[in-house]
């Protein structure tokens, strides 16, 4: 593997690995099927649509994502070729009579992917992205109303202990599953000894993350830093869904 990359100029994939992952390299693969991957090729043909989107397999960073788009727009007639690496989606256009689906099936599974032969859906899904947004808005918002409540006193001070003790599971979830985003991506990239742009999102999070929950721990409970945490994290998040969305868009 680390030849072909050599050879075929493509270095820039050690450059572009977010997370410690390689190509799947010499491990063996079903044969890819040929008929069908070339009826799937006429088909979007005779539609009048030189466009489809492919399951890949084997991707696992977003070197891999990297490297599976310069090898297809290393093929004649390939007009565009874009990877969601969430999805393992690959979707393509091309100029008719130029290209081969074929042949390059046959160059990504020398690479170490494989095209599954199989359409991916169109239909409206959804993404893994989404579903963490979704459930740090939850978390956030839950986080930001307990907090309001614990500020103007409601229910007395009796309550207090109770909203502040939701108040940390809220921000302990919503680290986990929003803040995890940009940390797991930043200490992929520490771990190759690279900087991540996630790596400034992820020091401020944390940070503030952990000075919002001492914060709260303390008798006299200062609330803004769990205020400003909540919303910086749905900011952070949702900004980084937006962009998937639009690169989804682009695709499609």
């Amino acid at each position: 593997m680390f030849n072909l990359i050599q050879v075929g100029g493509l270095d820039e994939y050690y450059t572009q690995q977010d997370r410690v992952g390689q190509p799947l390299g010499n491990r063996p693969f079903n044969d890819y099927d040929h008929v069908s991957i070339k009826q799937i090729q006429e088909q979007a043909e005779n539609g009048g649509q030189c466009t489809l989107s492919l399951n890949i397999n084997g991707m696992s960073c977003m070197g891999c994502a990297w490297l599976v788009e310069q090898l297809c727009r290393r093929q004649p007639g390939m007009l565009t070729a874009q990877v969601a690496l969430n999805a393992n989606c690959l979707s393509l256009s091309w100029a008719p009579g130029c290209f081969s689906l074929p042949t390059l099936a046959a160059v990504l599974q020398k690479f170490g992917y494989q095209m599954s032969g199989e359409v991916s859906a169109t239909t409206v899904a959804v993404s893994p992205l989404a579903r963490r947004l979704a459930l740090t808005l939850v978390f956030s918002l839950n986080g930001l109303l307990l907090l309001a409540a614990a500020a103007a006193g409601v229910g007395g001070s009796e309550l207090r202990p109770l909203y502040h003790l939701l108040i940390v599971l809220c921000l302990v979830f919503a680290q986990f599953i929003g803040g995890a985003l940009f940390v797991r991506a930043a200490w992929g990239a520490l771990q190759l000894r690279r900087l991540h742009s996630d790596l400034l999102p992820a020091l401020l999070l944390l940070t503030l993350g952990a000075v919002a929950l001492l914060s709260l721990l303390l008798p006299q409970a200062w609330l803004v830093p769990a205020a400003v945490y909540f919303s910086l994290l749905s900011v952070l998040v949702l900004a980084r869904w937006l962009s998937d969305l639009f690169e989804r868009k682009k695709m499609s």
